[in-house]
């Protein structure tokens, strides 16, 4: 919250026409002689004044509200900021004019030095008590009753998924679809997998290639492990927020994004789209995946995952890909069973989703009084510690794997062991080929038997424990290493390898003369075979078949947590609703000071002038009706108006805040509009150009004048800085 200096000094580094304009329209004629500080003092108690105050509330509107809330739920944000928070319910220009409007009322302002906006620390208790707050911004409806239906892309199934990968990589034909060999390999193992047309095996593909658990070049989707290991060490609710995000299209690092949005949605509550959207935006900066001003981007890949889940209706799926994309966000949640939809363009969370990735710690939700329902643990792998075991091994090699086990529990085993049947309870056999493939991943045969031993809960049948330990006792007889032989004379073979130089290279001593380096170590040890007195170094001579490039691991890390935005008790807004008194108050209150207007002693040009403030909310009680209020120029000029639209293109350039809405007839011959903020007007040539920045792109533009359609002035504010 802005302090009241704050908002003083902005005003006072107005511009002097600018800050008399606005003295003048709340206080009438300013007398001479005159002190800056003292007329804010005026203001200042002026707003204050209950009847003020109460004219103020009844003028806000329930589009007023929200921006307000926005304003205070964003906390000091910048215009960049709002123009991406609301711009899924309001166009540029619109926004634009909103905040241009908001500060001529005094409700905003921006700081004289960020640049930031603020409610106006005088008004802000009364609008905070009355009118703005979480629930105007993020209005919610009850949900009778939720549908059937889990989150199922779980750790059971990762562990499935990966199990099947260790056996074989899946292969893809050009149009998507799984060839036929492992069409059949899913049908028998995971069918679930192949429900919807594929559409669950789509949404996990595009996840793990995501998260880089995968190479997927469109044809074969090949397991990398050593991810998975770190991928594994999660916290259950971070390692199931990071999939979901993933796998809907938010980012391989938005696990946070999807776990602070549903922290803040209560359970058995529904938002609309758009609003959730604007949640998962200011989640986003909360949780450092985006920069300020930024937007909630879907992912590259979108297409692969959200592309086929439908688009969204309304205003917003009609604005462009990048808001379809987003709709389409919201709609691979809902195949995921982590939210569903209740009607009307309205989401809520499922309760088993929320329950898994928030934590009881955490408090309120929008719109809630209370906490957010029940939680989820604090992220350990508790099943361990629950009295019946995560797992069941049997003498006959039969491995079951229940919901309760965590992937960091499974890995291991489900790497030794291969997939019979998905279901809720997950059947494996142990078999000697798959512990041998576990064995060249890099599973060693006691993680293999800790692991089953855990899931177990008891020591392993005597028979499993004793061929793991064989299977690894003939594996461990012979060793492949990957990297460069150096082969060395025998007569030069010990001062190599006691040089200071090179030794420190030197990974293996594999016999007289034959030494183990490493390729990613190349440079280095070239170096130090030179160092050591070694005139020329050969090149490396390349033994058998190409070898596969090694695939640099993605290391995750635990998504952040954050204090849900705008979670707590209601406040604001919740009783009083958006509009204010209520669009019948507004509407008598406005016609009254029209009344008032009409029956003043003022000129033609003067009443039109005070109607305009009126209808535009400047003019909030009758004393403000005042012959002080001086009448302003014509906003715009058209057509023919060759002369008009120079005089109101030069008029903007010498205020240097003002901006122009320009039509222009187009290549095609269609008109183009543009909103910017001008810049200058080039003279030189024959035909007048206009230049300036499009407000939000910051593109710089250049229009003919006389291919101008229409100008028009937006300033619209006496808020002039």
């Amino acid at each position: 919250m802005a302090d009241i200096s704050q908002w003083r000094k902005t005003l006072l580094t107005l511009p002097d026409t600018s800050f008399f304009e606005l003295v003048r329209n709340y206080l009438g004629e300013v007398q001479t002689p005159f002190n800056k500080q003292s007329l804010l003092d005026r203001l200042q108690a002026f707003l204050k004044r209950p009847t003020t105050q109460e004219a103020m509330i009844a003028s806000i509107d329930e589009d007023d509200a929200r921006f307000l809330s926005a304003v205070q739920f964003l906390d000091g944000p910048i215009r960049e900021q709002l123009l991406s928070f609301l711009g899924t319910e309001y166009t540029r220009l619109e926004i634009q004019n909103r905040l241009l409007n908001l500060q001529d009322r005094l409700l905003v302002f921006p700081d004289a030095e960020t640049d930031r906006l603020h409610i106006n620390p005088v008004l802000e208790p009364v609008l905070s008590e009355r009118i703005i707050g979480p629930s105007v911004l993020f209005p919610r409806t009850p949900v009778e009753r939720e549908p059937e239906g889990e989150p199922w892309l779980t750790d059971t199934l990762l562990a499935a998924v990966f199990s099947l990968l260790m056996e074989q990589p899946l292969s893809f034909r050009a149009d998507g679809r799984l060839k036929k060999r492992d069409a059949n390999r899913l049908s028998d193992t995971a069918p679930l997998l192949l429900a919807d047309d594929g559409r669950p095996l789509e949404l996990v593909r595009h996840a793990l290639s995501t998260l880089g658990l995968v190479e997927d070049d469109g044809t074969d989707m090949k397991l990398i492990v050593d991810p998975w290991r770190d991928f594994a060490r999660l916290s259950t609710p971070g390692r199931l927020a990071t999939t979901w995000a993933a796998a809907a299209g938010i980012g391989a690092e938005a696990g946070c994004v999807l776990q602070t949005t549903l922290a803040s949605v209560a359970t058995g509550y529904a938002l609309r789209d758009s609003h959730l959207l604007q949640l998962m935006e200011v989640a986003a900066i909360e949780c450092g995946t985006a920069g300020t001003g930024d937007s909630l981007q879907p992912d590259a890949a979108r297409s692969g995952a959200a592309g086929g889940a439908g688009q969204r209706s309304g205003a917003a799926a009609e604005s462009g890909p990048e808001d379809a994309a987003a709709a389409g966000i919201l709609e691979a949640l809902c195949e995921l069973g982590v939210f569903f939809g209740s009607g009307d363009n309205r989401y809520a969370p499922r309760a088993a989703a929320r329950s898994s990735l928030v934590s009881d710690g955490a408090k309120g939700g929008v719109g809630t009084a209370g906490g957010v329902g029940a939680g989820g643990g604090d992220g350990a792998e508790a099943a361990g510690s629950d009295a019946s075991p995560a797992g069941v091994v049997t003498p006959s090699y039969q491995l079951t794997i229940t919901p309760a086990a965590g992937l960091g529990q499974t890995l291991p085993a489900v790497a030794a062991a291969e997939l019979l049947r998905y279901d809720r309870y997950c059947e494996y056999e142990i078999r000697r080929d798959a512990v041998v493939r576990a064995f060249r991943a890099g599973f060693r045969g006691t993680e293999i038997t800790a692991a089953l031993e855990e899931l177990h809960h008891a020591p392993l049948p005597q028979n499993v424990a004793f061929s793991i330990s064989t299977w690894g006792d003939e594996y461990e007889r012979l060793e492949l290493l990957d990297g460069v032989v150096l082969l060395v004379d025998e007569s030069h073979a010990p001062m190599l390898e006691h040089s200071p130089h090179l030794a420190p290279f030197l990974r293996r001593r594999l016999g007289p003369g034959a030494f183990l380096l490493s390729r990613a170590e190349e440079r280095e040890w070239r170096q130090a075979l030179g160092d050591a007195g070694v005139g020329a170094v050969p090149e490396v001579k390349t033994v058998g078949a190409a070898e596969t490039p090694q695939l640099r691991a993605h290391r995750f890390r635990e998504p952040r947590r954050v204090a849900p935005p705008g979670t707590g008790a209601d406040t604001g807004g919740g009783a009083g609703g958006a509009a204010g008194a209520g669009a019948g108050t507004r509407e008598a209150h406005e016609e009254a000071l029209l009344a008032a207007a009409d029956g003043a002693a003022l000129g033609d040009e003067q009443r039109r002038e005070v109607r305009r403030r009126i209808e535009r909310r400047l003019i909030v009680v009758p004393e403000q009706i005042t012959r002080a209020v001086v009448p302003r120029d014509v906003p715009e000029a058209r057509g023919l108006d060759y002369v008009g639209k120079v005089r109101l293109i030069e008029q903007a350039l010498s205020r240097g805040t003002d901006y122009l809405e320009i039509v222009e007839r187009g290549s095609g011959g269609g008109p183009q509009r543009l909103f910017l903020r001008p810049t200058r007007l080039d003279k030189r040539s024959t035909n007048l150009l206009l230049y300036g920045e499009t407000v939000g792109e910051g593109r710089e533009v250049s229009v003919r004048v006389d291919k101008i359609g229409l100008v028009r002035l937006v300033r619209g504010t006496l808020f002039v800085r």
